[in-house]
């Protein structure tokens, strides 16, 4: 499970880098996460890009919008599916695209990585 700060921190650290992942698990061969985005424009994407083999290939999904945390900030959850029971796990990046700019969480270069 990846949630190490509070709200306050989460926000924060949103409004100064523009998306972050703030919770991350994995259940049942399952892995939920939600993501905050500073909220720049009505129209916004929040895709993840995933990869269970090293990215020799990866995937991508779009997160669906669920609750506006303050006026600045917007959350987005996400849910993957491992797609065979042979993989152990996967790394992710998340993608926030708004006003033609694109801004990136990806764990400051280490990716977020969960093991299923």
């Amino acid at each position: 499970t990846f949630v190490d700060e509070s709200e306050t921190v989460s926000i924060e650290r949103t409004r100064s880098t523009n998306v972050s992942v703030v919770s991350l698990f994995a259940i049942d061969g399952l892995m939920k996460g939600e993501i905050y985005v500073r909220n720049l424009a009505y129209e916004k994407k929040v895709m993840i890009r995933y990869t269970v083999n090293g990215w020799s290939t990866y995937s991508e999904i779009e997160a669906a919008f669920t609750r506006n945390v303050e006026e600045d900030i917007d959350a987005f959850d996400f849910t993957l599916t491992s797609p065979r029971e042979e993989v152990a796990g996967c790394e992710l990046c998340v993608c926030y695209s708004v006003n033609d700019s694109v801004f990136w969480d990806n764990n400051e270069g280490a990716n977020y990585r969960l093991e299923y």
